[in-house]
């Protein structure tokens, strides 16, 4: 009974993975989140449907998906932008994901930080985390993987460049649940690049 009236108040669905994303949200000092349930036949149908299922001001570019990567040769404490064992990566659900684009990036940024300049391309051995390892660091499942759940607050957060939309649609910390997140306040609330 208490639930159902502070969801009302706050003008939320009383759903349990709801109330989960919008606190962990709040923890993260994040304010403008928008969570959804999404219907469990969302990843059968185009992008474009997905779209449509968030309302006429969402498009395509705005969906996103997260993975969490890692540098099986950096030690386990290493979280600089520039060499960190763990990267949490946001990027849209229309682009593919590129190792060698990835490699570059990190490598433009290590090479700006004197203390870094001793790493060579034998210092990084990629590959995408486990997803039962990637669930206990980031905090939620598959198609639910999300920065606002992220357990380990020091791991760098890197966000597509090709992201350009105000608001963008990150998981909700479960399958059918979806955040629309305001993407500056995102990049304020993490390490990020």
């Amino acid at each position: 009974e208490k639930i159902n009236k502070v969801c009302q108040q706050l003008n939320i669905i009383n759903d349990c993975d709801i109330i989960h994303a919008y606190a962990e949200a709040y923890n993260r000092k994040l304010t403008q989140v928008f969570c959804f349930k999404v219907p469990t036949t969302f990843y059968e149908v185009t992008l474009e449907e997905r779209a449509r299922m968030f309302g006429p001001t969402c498009v395509v570019p705005q969906l996103t998906k997260c993975l969490l990567y890692e540098n099986r040769l950096a030690p386990p404490d290493a979280r600089d932008i520039p060499y960190s064992k763990y990267y949490l990566m946001i990027y849209q659900y229309e682009r593919k994901f590129s190792e060698p684009k990835f490699h570059t990036f990190i490598k433009s940024l290590r090479s700006t930080d004197k203390k870094f300049v001793f790493l060579t391309k034998s210092s990084y051995k990629w590959s995408f985390v486990e997803e039962a390892e990637a669930s206990k660091i980031v905090g939620s499942v598959h198609n639910g993987m999300s920065p606002i759940g992220l357990t380990d607050m020091e791991i760098p957060v890197l966000v597509d460049s090709w992201i350009k939309s105000d608001f963008i649609y990150v998981g909700g910390l479960h399958p059918f649940t979806k955040a629309k997140v305001k993407l500056s306040e995102l990049l304020s609330s993490f390490k990020t690049t």
